[in-house]
């Protein structure tokens, strides 16, 4: 995952024509909002509030997959599919769950490490204005 969540901070600092300080708020708001989201997906799935699981646990993937974190964004979307298939059990999704959560808290461990050890600022892209 580390050199995926690296390739990933690139990219996007690419995006953002070198404005790492954007990537970094990014990459920090991603650490710290990933596992109350996690969090806040289980509770839903719990009451029952099958739109605020879906709209939640898609912030997740979206998310994940945009720092680079495609297990966590793989793992919200079998969670997703478990929740949603027509012959699920409470045993398949406690599962998922408890692989979400995990993968989230890893994530959110090797985006500390990241944070504290950023990819060296890339030179300025070819047609970029900054």
């Amino acid at each position: 995952m580390r050199e995926d969540l690296r390739r990933a901070w690139t990219a996007l600092e690419d995006d953002l024509d070198g404005d790492v300080q954007a990537v970094r708020r990014f990459f920090v708001a991603y650490r710290d909002l990933v596992v109350p989201r996690v969090d806040a997906a289980a509770v839903a799935l719990a009451r029952g509030d099958d739109e605020e699981a879906r709209s939640t646990l898609l912030t997740v993937r979206s998310t994940s997959l945009m720092v680079g974190a495609a297990e966590v964004g793989d793992a919200a979307s079998a969670l997703l599919d478990r929740h949603f298939a027509s012959h699920r059990t409470t045993a398949d999704e406690a599962r998922a769950l408890g692989t979400l959560r995990a993968v989230a808290r890893s994530a959110c461990d090797e985006v500390a490490l990241l944070l504290g050890d950023p990819p060296p600022a890339a030179g300025q892209p070819l047609g970029s204005n900054r």
